[in-house]
């Protein structure tokens, strides 16, 4: 990017950089373990960011991801759980990094395929895909990928064309910085506030409190009820079977309403995405 703008500045047409654009593919080996991908994944895009940056990328241009997913290969973490997360975490930050627009690359109705020749030939099968066909090649099943782009756009965001606002967010182990657990905060347009919370471990993880830290005042809780809206195992869970594989389960997210704040916490289930949802005072 630096050779490219550093040409159109000599031949004084720089002008013409109208937007800056990129496919999001963060992973190649679609056969490693999806739960340390995941952990990676949180200071890829950041590092990627600064980057770009320094080398002088305007930003006063539009961003735009041309194609994003968890892999430009096939892989079984495509039709499981790590999508919903990844995908939803991709969005989310380079939203909150300042980019304009995202696209999901698999929209249409698909089947699982094999391209790379490593580990278990179960983590070999996949697609990226929303949406999974029948044998008469009609949509039959939705995946985790389509579940996590409905849990961004219309649970976390509000479905509407109003501007919202991001806000960093920070998980804390005591003092500690965790980033196997990540956040994001937004204030919809309708008054609420969202926190999208991924739990990118294997374990169930008891969340203690979600506040709001403001300017020159004490930390602000929420208001009663709180929405909670929850992607996890329980609701999916895929079958290996080669080019075969579907899910035997795929429902919904599960909506909690919490009447007492969240006093007793909240647990977030192994590799779950949940949004915590409500107003706060003033």
């Amino acid at each position: 990017m630096k050779r490219f703008l550093n040409y159109l500045r000599v031949h004084n047409r720089l002008k013409d950089f109208g937007f800056f654009s990129f496919e999001w593919y963060p992973f190649d080996n679609v056969c490693k373990p999806p739960i340390g991908q995941l952990i990676e994944h949180t200071d890829m895009m950041k590092k990627a960011f600064d980057r770009l940056d320094k080398e002088g990328v305007p930003r006063d241009i539009p961003w735009i991801i041309s194609e994003y997913g968890f892999s430009a290969f096939a892989g079984k973490a495509e039709v499981e759980l790590p999508s919903a997360l990844l995908n939803t975490e991709i969005v989310a930050q380079f939203l909150t990094f300042g980019g304009q627009t995202a696209y999901f690359y698999g929209l249409e109705p698909n089947e699982p395929i094999s391209e790379m020749r490593c580990g278990k030939p179960e983590m070999q099968w996949g697609n990226l895909m929303m949406i999974q066909a029948g044998p008469d090649n009609k949509a039959k099943w939705r995946l985790p990928a389509y579940y996590g782009a409905k849990m961004l756009q219309e649970e976390w965001a509000e479905p509407t064309k109003a501007p919202h606002q991001l806000f960093r967010t920070t998980v804390l182990e005591g003092d500690k910085v965790v980033n196997d657990v990540t956040a994001y905060a937004i204030h919809r347009p309708d008054n609420r506030w969202a926190v999208m919370i991924l739990n990118k471990n294997s374990d169930s993880i008891k969340l203690e409190e979600v506040q709001f830290d403001k300017i020159g005042a004490e930390r602000v809780d929420w208001n009663e009820p709180i929405d909670v809206i929850q992607y996890s195992p329980r609701q999916y869970t895929w079958r290996s079977n080669g080019d075969d594989g579907h899910p035997v389960r795929s429902n919904p997210p599960e909506y909690i309403q919490l009447h007492e704040g969240m006093k007793s916490g909240l647990v977030l289930p192994p590799l779950s995405l949940t949004v915590v949802r409500s107003t706060i005072p003033n």
